[in-house]
C-alpha cells in the first residue's frame, strides 16, 4: 500500500486505478488503522483520475472491519474528474453506504459498484434512492451476500421504472421482481428516453431493437 501511494501521489496524467485481487494481510488487532487510507488518500491527489476500482480480500477471513473510512470516501465522491468509483470487498458497512448516497447526489458518475461488501438492507436501499437525485449513473452494483427484504426489492423496483439512464443493476433481488427489472433495463439499453421526446421513428427503432421481448 505505501508504495503504491507513493507512485501515484500528485501524478499528472494518471486516469484510472485498477486494482484487482488486491490481497490484504490483515491482523485482528482493535489499534490497527483501516488498511486502505494511504493508498485512497493518495488518489484524491490525482487531479485527472477518471475511474478507481479496487477489488481486495482480506487474508484474516475473520477481519469485519472497513479498510477505510468515511471521511476519505467523502473526499472521493467529491471527485469532479471521477466517472467510475468501484469499491468491492473492502469491508464497506452501512455508514460508508450512507456517505457515498449523501455525496454523490447530483455528481457526473456514471458507474458505482460497491460488491460483496458488509452492508445490510439499508445500505443497499440508500444507494438506490441515489437514483432520485442523480441522472448520470448507468451502472450500479450492490451484490453481497444479503437478501434484500420484499420490500426493498419493491422500492428497487418502482425506482428502475422511473429512471431512464440507469442500463445494468445488479443486488440480491428476489426473482419476482428481476424480471421487471431487467425489462426496464433493457428498454434505457435501447434507448427508451427517447420515447419522451415523442419521436415516432425513434420509437419504432426501438421496439425493433427489442422484438424478441414479449414484454416489450
Amino acid at each position: 500500500v505505501e508504495i503504491l501511494k507513493d507512485a501515484i501521489a500528485n501524478h499528472p496524467t494518471l486516469q484510472s486505478i485498477h486494482l484487482e485481487g488486491f490481497i490484504i494481510y490483515a491482523m485482528d488487532h482493535p489499534d490497527i488503522q483501516p488498511l486502505l487510507e494511504p493508498l485512497l488518500a493518495s488518489a484524491l491527489t490525482v487531479s485527472k483520475l477518471k475511474s478507481l476500482n479496487l477489488t481486495c480480500y482480506a487474508s484474516y477471513k475473520r477481519w469485519d472491519r472497513a479498510f477505510c473510512n468515511s471521511d476519505v470516501l467523502r473526499s472521493l465522491c467529491q471527485m469532479k474528474s471521477l466517472e467510475r468509483l468501484s469499491l468491492s470487498g473492502i469491508g464497506l458497512q452501512d455508514q460508508h453506504f450512507f456517505t457515498i448516497a449523501k455525496e454523490l447526489q447530483g455528481s457526473g458518475i456514471r458507474e458505482l459498484v460497491l460488491n460483496n461488501n458488509k452492508n445490510s438492507d439499508s445500505g443497499a436501499r440508500a444507494i438506490v434512492e441515489l437514483l432520485e437525485t442523480n441522472t448520470c449513473i448507468e451502472r450500479l452494483e450492490t451484490q453481497n451476500h444479503t437478501r434484500l427484504t420484499e420490500a426493498t426489492c419493491e422500492y428497487i423496483a418502482q425506482q428502475l421504472e422511473r429512471n431512464y439512464e440507469i442500463k445494468h443493476f445488479s443486488g440480491n433481488i428476489h426473482h419476482e421482481y428481476r424480471t421487471k427489472i431487467d425489462f426496464f433495463l433493457l428498454l434505457n439499453r435501447v434507448g427508451r428516453k427517447s420515447v419522451l421526446n415523442a419521436n415516432p421513428e425513434k420509437f419504432v427503432d426501438i421496439l425493433s431493437a427489442v422484438d424478441d421481448n414479449v414484454s416489450v
